[in-house]
């Protein structure tokens, strides 16, 4: 059995992945990890740690090995650097990662997404994507929010500490990073080492939730080949 494990980014749900779920071949089993604190309301997620966050993955990836399965993680944003993590301490045979952040870009767009979704304006694709990966509910509560400042200081200690092993990365991966991407940049592609296993595509129009149709193909056909090529 090949097992497929899903890890959504921060803030984001599991759900994220349901345009991949159609194109996975025969024989793989699929779970999709929601990370603690997510799926609930801003007070929660202010509540949870890159340290939970970490173990349950750890824990999760743990079961699966447990009775000699392959793992072929894919994963969003923030669980890019889990599963580089994981592949690095020997617990992943393969990863398929979406828009990795490591390295940063802060645009206009970082800001004004999240705030068109609160406020209910969602006058784009962009910001209907963004809308639509994001799993926490709004209670109103400003106070709730300020608390989350902690997990995102968490999340750029993971991006370095992740930059300074993603060196070392062996295992067959396809890195996807979009051109137009809000808050991760392009140059993030510079980190992973050039290695024959290691393919990174460029998207041209698409975002870090958004993915045009064009860039959406190549991502669906590209996911079929590679799943295909792992399992063998």
């Amino acid at each position: 059995m090949i097992e497929l494990l899903f890890i959504h980014g921060i803030l984001g749900k599991p759900e994220y992945f349901n345009f991949l779920q159609p194109y996975v071949p025969e024989g793989f089993h699929t779970t999709a990890i929601l990370l603690d604190g997510h799926g609930k309301g801003p007070r929660e997620f202010a509540g949870s740690s890159m340290e939970q966050w970490r173990r349950q993955v750890a824990e999760t990836i743990e079961n699966l090995l447990s009775n000699g399965n392959k793992v072929i993680i894919v994963a969003h944003s923030m669980g890019c650097l889990f599963a580089i993590d994981a592949a690095m301490r020997g617990k992943a045979d393969a990863l398929f990662l979406l828009n990795p952040p490591l390295s940063l870009r802060i645009s206009r767009k970082l800001f004004s997404t999240p705030l068109k979704v609160k406020m209910g304006k969602i006058n784009d694709n962009w910001v209907q994507a963004a809308k639509d990966a994001y799993s926490i509910s709004d209670d109103g509560n400003l106070v709730n929010y300020l608390c989350w400042i902690p997990r995102y200081f968490e999340l750029f200690r993971e991006i370095y500490r992740i930059r300074t092993i993603v060196s070392g990365l062996a295992v067959p991966t396809r890195v996807y990073l979009s051109t137009h991407d809000e808050m991760v940049s392009p140059r993030s592609h510079r980190k992973f080492p050039l290695r024959p296993e290691i393919n990174v595509t460029m998207l041209s129009s698409s975002g870090h939730y958004y993915y045009a149709d064009n860039d959406c193909s190549i991502i669906v056909s590209d996911f079929y080949k590679f799943l295909k090529q792992v399992s063998n």
